[in-house]
């Protein structure tokens, strides 16, 4: 799908389902799945933080009650952000911006920690985004991708009804991404049955 129509379908559905994003059982399973991945990457104290695609917030929301120092976040979806913005108050940068722009508006060799949480499958151009993660990442430095995973079949279902979907992934097919890109210390988990868990560091 072409790039343009992609991000403009993502801005329209999260514009449609952001004021019930973080509500309801939705939203309960959304925030549950969210932390598990924080406690899963057992991100280290002094860190700094980026969150690709950080929505409503969340993510940079829990690692801000740990006191962690530096949080940044973008995502694409203006509405999205505003719950962000109400959430966070001045605990993170967020910006509005196309991950198109990933590496551009950030500073290479920076990052701690690079979290692309349940945004994975949404994003165009996905190999490239690994690339220019890594690109941010210090020498050490984590990516962390925690996304839905429905086997062969359920991705590809998925993905035809969801708007916006770019792509989805097995376990084998994430496991791949990271071992195509050299990453070391490759770990995967489960975070329940339809959420995935896989982390890498900068060599």
């Amino acid at each position: 799908m072409n790039t343009r129509i992609l991000e403009q379908k993502n801005k329209e559905f999260f514009r449609k389902i952001s004021r019930i994003y973080d509500k309801g059982f939705f939203g309960k399973i959304m925030f549950d799945s969210t932390k598990k991945t924080v406690e899963a990457a057992n991100v280290k104290s002094g860190s700094r933080v980026l969150d690709i695609g950080c929505g409503t917030g969340n993510l940079l929301f829990i690692l801000s009650k740990d006191n962690t120092p530096e949080l940044h976040g973008f995502d694409l979806s203006k509405d999205m952000l505003k719950i962000a913005r109400g959430k966070l108050k001045n605990k993170a940068e967020l910006k509005l911006m196309s991950v198109k722009k990933l590496k551009k508006e950030n500073p290479k060799n920076y990052f701690d920690y690079v979290f692309i949480s349940d945004a994975f499958h949404h994003l165009p151009f996905q190999e490239r985004v690994i690339r220019d993660s890594k690109a941010l990442l210090k020498k050490g430095g984590k990516l962390v991708i925690s996304d839905f995973s429905l086997g062969t079949i359920g991705n590809k279902i998925f993905q035809l009804i969801e708007p916006g979907n770019s792509g989805m992934h097995t376990l084998k097919g994430f496991m791949d991404l990271f071992e195509k890109n050299k990453f070391k210390n490759i770990k995967q988990k489960r975070l329940g049955p339809i959420a995935v868990y896989t982390e890498g560091i900068k060599g």
